[in-house]
């Protein structure tokens, strides 16, 4: 568990269906394992930094949903003159290793916020240390949304959008083309073959051809339902910035910007 220190409007949720790791060797090969077999892993967060790049402003306030190890936070404050950044997560342990991420850089102090919070489940906000943000992201975080919890998600979302906010998703989505599905289970597995850190027991979980649950509820949103969804919300653009072969899936940027 983190220092009370470092632990911003925790609080415990008591139903999820998303996986917390137990241990410190969970978050490890979770970071390791699965971001390494991501094909184009890196061309994706160059992408995601472009688009944020692009946000009028100074001083931003930067939120990361899901944030895991909080790499993707990392990178936008590499790039943006961000003043508070909050990263949130529903695993302790997950954000124990964004901490330590951060304290390596020397990068805590007033400027960072850890949240303990599942932003699935209503009234997630409210562990929030404050309202306002200019950009959002969201990394790998919307698999298990239904399109009803999706919906409520991205009403949140545009609610703590200042005025011409960006909001990014970086998620694996599903489509119905063969070829893309085979063209992309191809290159994940070449990935696995290069990286050393990916290896088969580490990302089997993360396969773009996993079996997708029985339950609509739990079913991965689809490129359609994620569009609706935000134009629902109130979101005025919305376009799909990279992808490889399997449309908005695995390694898809969409991008949401809230109307001035």
């Amino acid at each position: 568990m983190m220092p009370p220190r470092c632990r911003t409007g925790a609080r415990t949720m008591a139903s999820s269906t998303w996986q917390v790791w137990p241990d410190t060797q969970g978050p490890d090969l979770f970071r390791d394992a699965r971001r390494a077999a991501i094909p184009g892993a890196e061309e994706q967060v160059r992408v995601l930094t472009q688009l944020a790049s692009h946000t009028v402003g100074t001083d931003l306030a930067v939120l990361d949903l899901g944030c895991g190890d909080a790499v993707l936070l990392h990178a936008l404050m590499r790039e943006l003159p961000i003043r508070l950044g909050v990263a949130l997560d529903r695993s302790p342990a997950m954000l124990e290793r964004a901490q330590i991420r951060f304290e390596e850089l020397g990068l805590l102090g007033g400027l960072l916020h850890f949240v303990e919070a599942d932003f699935g489940e209503p009234g997630w906000m409210e562990s929030l240390p404050f309202r306002q943000f200019d950009v959002v992201v969201a990394g790998y975080a919307l698999a298990d949304f239904g399109a009803a919890r999706l919906c409520r998600l991205f009403e949140d979302v545009f609610a703590l959008l200042r005025a011409g906010g960006l909001f990014v998703v970086l998620d694996h989505l599903p489509s119905g083309r063969a070829l893309s599905r085979r063209l992309l289970r191809e290159a994940w597995q070449q990935s696995i073959l290069s990286e050393p850190c990916a290896t088969k027991d580490g990302v089997e979980g993360e396969r773009p051809d996993k079996e997708v649950p029985a339950d609509p509820a739990l079913q991965p949103p689809t490129a359609e339902e994620v569009v609706s969804c935000l134009g629902r919300a109130g979101f005025s653009e919305v376009d799909c910035c990279w992808k490889i072969y399997d449309l908005m899936r695995k390694a898809c940027r969409m991008i949401r910007m809230k109307p001035v």
